[in-house]
């Protein structure tokens, strides 16, 4: 466990007198107003320098997705966490979560009192996953150093990573499939890039060095991703090419912790992730010529397509299941390649290429450090779109 996280805990314990569980936060959020106020002072700071040093580096191959780094709360956050975690073996998370953000400038009032105890709720539901090494943390990007980011001030590797699809306009997101709700103003369409931005550049840093594969949750997401990375030209005088490793559909299930949670340990899933890890490490390994780019492409379909249907048995097994099933996620895995030559996608937006010059940002450097490290291997890097499927 990452030692700000162990922090973290530890401190909770003391307060809570053990008991970090519903019961718990039941509790705390009843307590007096200072003795609330003295527990904010002292909660610990989870942010530093440690939290990306102690994470991890990942082997050729591993899986470990990047929960977005920017935005939403605790309640949406936790919905895909757990849901990634039946498929996925592991996942980085903002450390946003162990912020105390409930009483940041607020009243504590019924408001801040909530907000705590669907915290250490969550805590709570984390706490096995951390312990056994499937969550770790990064630091987040949020309040006003977010605020900051869109107002243009920071370092010029900050401002790069913003930069990545500024030029991104509502024409462009409709035709790549984005579906508008309403008209929007420039002001609007410059800041929801710059969000998009923010996340898709600090999960490329984290990519780069090997600590987590970027993990687009939306159309908008995962267009950008393919914008950031194809068609790049590295020093090398290769081309980025996208490549479709796996594409699944995979039961939606309603956010109920404890039902998420023990359905993770369910023979099924642990069968699937265990294959799809089992199936990445080999494609991590598959040399880069042509057969082995033929190669890649058909690996995680051979390998998991017995492990897809006992996972869908396994929820439909009892009428408790059965009811917790509302649809299902894709769970598309994309291939990261480089080739001589103009780039080559499977990318039906048009979009990818047009940033081919090589310009320095954080999309070209993620893709030229795999280009120098992998350059023998057909499968550079992985990338993760988990949305809701329309199929």
């Amino acid at each position: 466990m990452q030692s700000a996280v162990t922090n973290i805990y530890d401190f909770l314990d003391v307060w809570l007198d053990g008991e970090l569980n519903l019961t718990g936060a039941l509790r705390a959020a009843e307590w007096p107003e200072e003795h609330l106020l003295e527990f904010s002072r002292q909660w610990p700071d989870p942010d530093g320098d440690c939290l990306e040093a102690e994470l991890r580096v990942l082997s050729p191959g591993e899986f470990r997705p990047i929960v977005p780094l920017t935005g939403g709360s605790i309640g949406s956050r936790a919905q895909t966490v757990l849901e990634l975690l039946l498929y996925a073996p592991a996942v980085v998370v903002p450390s946003g979560d162990l912020h105390a953000s409930w009483s940041r400038g607020r009243p504590m009032d019924g408001a801040a009192r909530n907000d705590l105890r669907r915290q250490l709720e969550w805590l709570a539901v984390l706490r096995p996953f951390i312990e056994s090494g499937a969550v770790e943390f990064v630091r987040g990007h949020e309040g006003d150093e977010l605020a900051s980011m869109f107002d243009g001030v920071g370092d010029e590797r900050t401002n790069h990573r913003l930069r990545l699809i500024d030029d991104m306009t509502m024409s462009d997101w409709s035709e790549a499939g984005w579906n508008w709700p309403q008209e929007v103003s420039a002001d609007e369409m410059f800041g929801l890039n710059r969000a998009v931005s923010l996340h898709l550049g600090a999960s490329l840093v984290l990519a780069a060095e090997q600590k987590g594969q970027f993990t687009a949750l939306d159309v908008v997401s995962e267009i950008a991703m393919r914008r950031a990375i194809g068609g790049r030209r590295v020093e090398d005088g290769r081309v980025s090419i996208l490549r479709r490793l796996g594409d699944f559909d995979l039961p939606r299930l309603v956010e109920q912790p404890d039902l998420l949670r023990n359905l993770r340990s369910d023979d099924a899933f642990e069968s699937w992730r265990a294959a799809l890890q089992a199936g990445l490490a080999v494609v991590g390994e598959i040399p880069d010529t042509p057969e082995g780019r033929k190669e890649a492409g058909g690996v995680l379909a051979d390998v998991l397509q017995s492990k897809l249907f006992a996972v869908k048995k396994a929820t439909s097994t009892s009428a408790v299941m059965s009811a917790a099933v509302r649809g299902s996620k894709n769970f598309a895995i994309g291939g990261i390649g480089a080739a001589i030559g103009t780039a080559i996608t499977q990318d039906p937006s048009g979009l990818v290429g047009a940033a081919a010059s090589g310009a320095a940002d954080v999309g070209w450097e993620y893709v030229d450090r795999l280009a120098k490290r992998r350059a023998s291997y057909a499968v550079l890097d992985m990338t993760i779109a988990f949305t809701d499927s329309a199929r």
